[in-house]
């Protein structure tokens, strides 16, 4: 059977954890492997924030500009390609 680490079982304890030693200046003590890990995290989940709110308030402004040029026959307005990039880089 697998042992889990603080890291895994309980994220808030484990960043307690290692805020001490940071805190106290004994930069040789914590967790770099997961604490890399847990910045990665935080940095994609906030790219993925970002995106879906700049998509949240420009999908009205978008719209609302294909609406006075008329759009398709049934109202409908595409989206540039590229217009939107997701977080990961690729256009949407």
């Amino acid at each position: 059977m697998k042992r889990l680490c603080l890291y895994e079982t309980d994220e808030t304890a484990w960043l307690e954890k290692i805020s001490k030693p940071i805190d106290e200046r004994r930069y040789g003590e914590p967790d770099y492997k997961h604490l890399g890990e847990y910045l990665l995290d935080i940095v994609n989940r906030d790219r993925r924030e970002v995106f879906r709110r700049r998509t949240t308030l420009l999908t009205p402004v978008l719209q609302g500009q294909e609406a006075s040029r008329g759009g398709d026959r049934f109202g409908r307005r595409a989206v540039p390609r590229g217009m939107f990039v997701h977080a990961g880089g690729s256009a949407v």
